[in-house]
C-alpha cells in the first residue's frame, strides 16, 4: 500500500501499532500511471483510524461516497470514458478532521 497522506498526532491508534500516527487514508487501486481495460472497475481504499466516511473525486467532479466492507473502503466505476483519468479521496475522521490524499493519475482503455 502506497501511503498518499496522514494526519500525525501524539497518540497512538489503538491496536495500530504505528507510533505517533492518528489516522492514515491510502488511495491503495489504481496505482499512479496504470492502466484500466475493464467495463467496470473498483476502486479500493485503505483506512487506519476512526474514520467516519470516505469519498472519491474523479476527474475533479463532485465528492461521490465510499462503501466500507471488508476492512476497505470501495467506489464501483462504470461507463467512463477512455483516456486520462484522476482521482482524489477523503476521508473524515469521527473527530471532524479531513484527511485529503494527492492526486492520483491513471488511463482507461
Amino acid at each position: 500500500m502506497k501511503l498518499t497522506c496522514q494526519l500525525s498526532g501524539k497518540r497512538k491508534t489503538k491496536g495500530a501499532g504505528v507510533e505517533g500516527v492518528k489516522c492514515r487514508l491510502m488511495l491503495d487501486y489504481p496505482q499512479d500511471g496504470d492502466k484500466i481495460n475493464q467495463p467496470h472497475y473498483a476502486f479500493r481504499i485503505g483506512t487506519l483510524g476512526e474514520i467516519e466516511s470516505v469519498e472519491i473525486s474523479l476527474d475533479n467532479c463532485r465528492w461521490q461516497p465510499c462503501r466500507e466492507s471488508a476492512g476497505y473502503w470501495w467506489h464501483d466505476w462504470s461507463g467512463y470514458a477512455k483516456g486520462q483519468h484522476q482521482a482524489v479521496v477523503r476521508a473524515r475522521t469521527k473527530d471532524g478532521e479531513v484527511l485529503t490524499s494527492e492526486v492520483r493519475k491513471f488511463q482507461s482503455q
